[in-house]
């Protein structure tokens, strides 16, 4: 049995996906039960909420604009642009979940965290395609995404570290709510 070959822009899908799914499952661990309740009366999430799906409309546009732009530019080398393409196609992908999720917001915290983890991770995959799409054909940029690439990942990891710490006390709030009668 051969083991299918993965390409640069596979990988990096693949660590991207994996990167969400527990970045989702530690916030939710974290904030334990409470994070499938709604929000209270007094937080106002609904306008958050429409401002982070604006955001995913017009980065899921302009990356789509990208990837038609780049297909007309270089369609006597799409073969070596596979890579980009799928990156920004992942992108794409998380822009509309980030979108889609809107509308579920105000019925639990966990979907606020949805839609804005896929924001971040949509743009982080733009970033890793750019990326890739200078290192092979821009290659004295190269260095230069980099860097943009490590400080958006700094910058992520950052906020993930801060949302642990906000999260962290609805856990514990909700560990120690005593039980109803059984």
């Amino acid at each position: 049995m051969c083991l299918p070959t993965l390409t640069v822009g596979e990988i990096s899908a693949v660590i991207i996906v994996v990167f969400l799914g527990v970045e989702l499952s530690v916030l939710s661990i974290v904030s334990g039960r409470a994070v499938f309740r709604p929000f209270g009366p007094d937080e106002q999430i609904k306008p958050e909420g429409r401002e982070y799906a604006t955001r995913a409309t017009t980065l899921g546009g302009l990356t789509f604009a990208a990837v038609a732009l780049l297909v007309g530019s270089f369609s006597t080398k799409l073969d070596q642009l596979s890579n980009v393409l799928f990156l920004l196609g992942l992108s794409i992908g998380l822009f509309l979940i980030s979108y889609s999720v809107e509308v579920l917001v105000r019925i639990a915290k966990f979907f606020w965290i949805v839609q804005d983890k896929t924001l971040w991770y949509g743009f982080i995959s733009v970033v890793v395609g750019l990326a890739l799409f200078f290192q092979q054909f821009v290659p004295d940029v190269f260095p230069l995404i980099t860097v943009v690439l490590i400080t958006v990942a700094t910058i992520h990891a950052t906020e993930f570290y801060y949302d642990i710490r906000a999260l962290r006390p609805l856990g514990r709030t909700e560990a120690l709510r005593p039980k109803g009668p059984s």
